[in-house]
C-alpha cells in the first residue's frame, strides 16, 4: 500500500486554494475590485495554471520521497489565501480619499489622451443638459475641467458618492467617482464641488444623483499649497440613489 506523502498532500492543498480562491474572484464579480476588466484575461490564464498545477500535484500525493518533515514553506503560501477569504473588499470611498488624497487641481491632466473630437456632442442631451455616465465620466469631466468658463451656466446631471473635504464650504461637498485604470493601486477619485444649501442632510458616501447647472469656484489645495479655480456644481435638485453594482469607472 502506497504511503500518504505528507508535504505533496499540503502542496496539493495549497494549490487546490489558490485555485478556488481565483475561479470565486472571477464568478463573483469581485475581481473588478481589484482589477480593471481588460486585465480578466490574465487572471484567466493564471486560474488555467493552477488548475494543471493543482491537477499534477494531486497525482503526487502518494509519491514517496526521503523528505518525512513537514516543509513549513508551504504552509506560509496559506497566510495570502487565509488573508483574502477573510477580507471583505468594498470599492473605495471617503475614508480612502482622506489616505490618499484628493488634488481637484489636477484633475484636468489625469486623463491625457482624453477625446476632445466629440466636442461634448456625444453627453449633450436634446434639451442642452450634459449627461455624464460610466462611459464618458473621465472625458467629460476632463473637457470641463480644462474649458470651465466656456461650460458654465451648462445644465449638468451625474451620479457619484458623497465626500466631505474638511477644507471646503460648510454648504459644500464633493461628489466623485473612483477611476480605475489598471489595478486598485492606480486609483483616483475625481469628481466636482457641488454647493446646496441643504448639504448638512447629505451623509459622507451616500451614493447620489444630481442635478445643477455649472458655475466655478476657488479651491485651496492643502497638501500641494496651490490654488485654483476649478468647475462647481450649483445643486438644483439632488436625491439618493441606490449604490451601484460596480462602483469603479474603468478607463
Amino acid at each position: 500500500m502506497k504511503k500518504l506523502n505528507i508535504n505533496n498532500l499540503i502542496w496539493f492543498i495549497v494549490l487546490l486554494c489558490y485555485t478556488l480562491f481565483f475561479a470565486s474572484l472571477l464568478y463573483t464579480g469581485r475581481i473588478n475590485l481589484f482589477i480593471h476588466p481588460k486585465m480578466h484575461k490574465y487572471t484567466m490564464v493564471a486560474l488555467i495554471a493552477f488548475i494543471i498545477l493543482s491537477g499534477f500535484q494531486f497525482t503526487r500525493i502518494f509519491h514517496e520521497d526521503d523528505a518525512a518533515e513537514i516543509k513549513l514553506g508551504y504552509l506560509i503560501l496559506i497566510l495570502p489565501i487565509a488573508i483574502g477569504i477573510a477580507y471583505k473588499p468594498k470599492a473605495l470611498n471617503g475614508r480612502w480619499v482622506e489616505v490618499r488624497g484628493l488634488n481637484l487641481l489636477q484633475v484636468e491632466n489625469i486623463c491625457q489622451d482624453h477625446k476632445e473630437k466629440s466636442s461634448m456632442q456625444e453627453v449633450v442631451a436634446r434639451d442642452n443638459i450634459i449627461l455624464l455616465n460610466d462611459k464618458n465620466y473621465v472625458d467629460t469631466l476632463s473637457v470641463i475641467y480644462k474649458s470651465k468658463e466656456n461650460y458654465k451656466g451648462k445644465k449638468i446631471i451625474f451620479e457619484g458618492f458623497v465626500y466631505k473635504q474638511h477644507n471646503i464650504g460648510k454648504n459644500q461637498f464633493i461628489t466623485a467617482r473612483t477611476v480605475v485604470n489598471c489595478c486598485a493601486a492606480d486609483a483616483q477619485v475625481i469628481g466636482f464641488i457641488c454647493k446646496y444649501d441643504g448639504s448638512n442632510g447629505i451623509q459622507e458616501d451616500q451614493w447620489v444623483r444630481v442635478t445643477g447647472t455649472i458655475d466655478t469656484t476657488k479651491y485651496i489645495d492643502e497638501n500641494y499649497n496651490k490654488e485654483g479655480i476649478i468647475p462647481q456644481i450649483l445643486v438644483e435638485h439632488i436625491e439618493e440613489i441606490k449604490e451601484p453594482e460596480n462602483k469603479n469607472i474603468y478607463h
